[in-house]
């Protein structure tokens, strides 16, 4: 018979991390070689609780007492794909293990019992409730909990991370993050490529500001409980060892195997990379995408002269130019459209919007190349008389 007190003893007493990304920085593929780790509890991938918990019915009607058992039927039912990893084919969770032919199936009936087990005369507040998830999770997959020593959560975006913060403020944070120029290139093809909308004017704008200035609301939490990881470190043993010494826990050697639920994972199907069969941790398919090839040779220039900190603070290869000179062309260049702006200030795709009566579309294009404009000159000005964040870098730059 399963001791739910002596459980949730131990449980509502543990540090809680919490995992962000700026962008496609491998929050998902970190996460997961934390999956099978002995010392921490995860669950199957990103979870937008608070966002849950904000808007559900259950957990909104009754005050302080909701419907415990409403709850964890909708809270279930609204994730079921975490639960029964079939039905996830973008993160092909539908495709796990060796053969590419097994997939994550929780008992949904003992998952509710555990839930329940363990917040029995308890209040049902945000914190208890998705605790009691956590530990149910680990129950369903047979995890031993006694040596677990932390929670990892993944919340993916940073506006989420003050809800969750409010709930346990004494979490670490971990923020993503990769060289601006990969992410750049990265973000935008394999997403319109894969999703063809995102194939629009505001889109490539929107993936640079992520790589560049996401992180910015973080750092009210930079008092030692914020660090940033870098994709590209993840290569090294020496990283997952200093990751470890941050969180607290002792390294593992299943940190070097990419797995949900215990299943060896292929990655995403938004990459447009494949992970070789002997590649089961860090791939370096994972940061090859030759961004130095498909930019342009006056976005580069004008991407490393402005983002000239951001590199050198993170260690990723630039050339620097300083002087006046350089400085009078970087301000020119700016005025001039990135190769991504190019492709909907063509007369082809703006005839074509016309045509379809997309005006908002066509306004778009030049509204958010003005936009992109506006943001470069605040970076060269940053660059120039201003301070860049230099946010602390979890085994260093």
């Amino acid at each position: 018979m399963t001791d739910y007190a002596v459980i949730w003893k131990n449980a509502e007493n543990l540090p809680w991390c919490v995992l962000v990304t700026t962008g496609r920085t491998g929050t998902d593929f970190f996460q997961s070689l934390l999956d099978s780790h002995p010392e921490v509890s995860v669950f199957n991938g990103p979870l937008f609780f608070h966002t849950f918990w904000q808007s559900s019915r259950c957990a909104n009607v009754g005050g302080a007492h909701p419907d415990l058992g409403d709850l964890i039927d909708e809270f279930t039912g609204a994730h079921i794909k975490a639960f029964k990893s079939r039905y996830d084919s973008t993160e092909r969770k539908d495709r796990l293990g060796e053969g590419r032919d097994q997939s994550i199936e929780v008992d949904i009936d003992e998952l509710k019992g555990h839930i329940t087990g363990l917040l029995a005369d308890r209040p049902v507040t945000s914190r208890n409730f998705l605790t009691a998830v956590y530990t149910a999770y680990e129950l369903c997959l047979n995890r031993d909990l006694g040596n677990k020593k932390l929670f990892l959560h993944h919340v993916h975006h940073v506006p989420k991370v003050d809800d969750f913060m409010a709930d346990f403020p004494e979490a670490k944070i971990i923020c993503m993050t990769r060289d601006p120029r990969a992410l750049y290139v990265s973000g935008v093809e394999n997403w319109r490529r894969y999703q063809p909308v995102t194939d629009n004017p505001s889109y490539p704008l929107y993936v640079l500001w992520r790589a560049v200035d996401e992180i910015q609301p973080l750092q009210i939490y930079d008092d030692g409980r914020l660090g940033v990881l870098k994709l590209e470190d993840l290569a090294h043993e020496e990283t997952l060892h200093a990751i470890c010494r941050w969180l607290g826990i002792a390294f593992d050697p299943c940190m070097t195997q990419s797995t949900w639920g215990g299943l060896r994972w292929w990655g995403d199907e938004v990459s447009q990379n494949e992970i070789p069969e002997n590649e089961r941790g860090f791939s370096k398919s994972m940061v090859t995408n030759k961004w130095e090839q498909r930019l342009g040779a006056l976005d580069k220039a004008v991407l490393n002269y402005l983002l000239a900190d951001v590199l050198e603070w993170y260690g990723y290869p630039h050339h620097r130019r300083e002087g006046i000179p350089v400085a009078v062309m970087i301000a020119l260049a700016v005025l001039v459209p990135t190769g991504y702006e190019r492709r909907h200030l063509s007369p082809g795709y703006l005839i074509k919007a016309l045509a379809k009566g997309k005006f908002k579309t066509f306004v778009g294009v030049f509204y958010h190349s003005l936009c992109r404009v506006a943001w470069f000159y605040k970076l060269f000005y940053r660059r120039n008389f201003g301070t860049f964040y230099k946010a602390p870098v979890i085994g260093g730059a």
